[in-house]
């Protein structure tokens, strides 16, 4: 950071819309910010250079406001990873699904009784349709599931779904991201995101915990359309008489 750093001052205004606006502002208006460490001079012609001076006097504030201007260029995904993260529960690890378009927050139905979880009936009275399917009762509700993350107790009202579900143990729905006042904040395009909890459900102060809870590798990010997201099989038709409708 002792390094001193000298940049084109086409090229600052270029990538960054803000400096375009405080230029023209300042060529307008012909104020001169004498406490400012950054110089330059309006009437010079292009190229010229901006000049940053002691990096211990602004430097670093200069760095980080600028650096959000510079225009990112990553190609847009096809498809996306789930976010999910591990959660526990009684000493045990269970994979959570953030799904902010679930109504309700739901596990596996095995779960309450490896764990030994009291199960109120009064949930059967709640069911579940899915996107194709029909709507089928759920087998009740688990109050107050004293779900763990990080150090951190998480309690929520949790339905026991009547199967396995398919990739995850736990969803956690709108119910459980709206009373601990969740943020999701995503990478720049990186396919990365994070999930902020406050316990206390008030965005004051710092959050409870963050996790990071999609994966920028995952095979699920697909770039390409013509991604092969299953694996092909081989199949004999010589035997079979032709036929173009296959």
């Amino acid at each position: 950071m002792s390094q001193q750093v000298s940049l084109p001052l086409g090229q600052i205004v270029g990538i960054s819309p803000a400096f375009q606006k405080l230029v023209a502002d300042s060529t307008r208006t012909k104020r001169e910010y004498l406490t400012k460490s950054a110089e330059y001079s309006a009437s010079a012609s292009f190229p010229s250079t901006l000049f940053v001076g002691n990096p211990e006097e602004g430097l670093e504030d200069f760095l980080i406001h600028y650096s959000n201007a510079v225009v990112v260029d990553k190609e847009k995904f096809y498809g996306m990873s789930t976010g999910k993260m591990e959660v526990t529960i009684g000493g045990k690890t269970f994979m959570a699904m953030i799904d902010s378009g679930s109504e309700l927050n739901l596990m596996s139905r095995e779960i309450p009784e490896m764990l030994g979880l009291p199960v109120d009936y009064e949930g059967t009275r709640w069911s579940l349709r899915g996107v194709h399917g029909n709507a089928e009762p759920l087998k009740g509700v688990v109050t107050d599931a004293p779900l763990m993350i990080g150090k951190h107790e998480f309690p929520h009202h949790i339905f026991v779904a009547n199967n396995d579900l398919d990739r995850q143990d736990i969803i956690l729905g709108q119910p459980f991201l709206h009373h601990f006042a969740a943020r999701l904040d995503y990478g720049s395009r990186t396919g990365k995101a994070k999930l902020f909890l406050w316990k206390e459900g008030i965005k004051k102060g710092p959050p409870s915990v963050g996790i990071v809870v999609t994966d920028p590798n995952d095979k699920r990010n697909a770039l390409s359309i013509d991604q092969c997201a299953h694996s092909s099989k081989i199949e004999d038709y010589s035997e079979v008489p032709y036929s173009e409708d296959f």
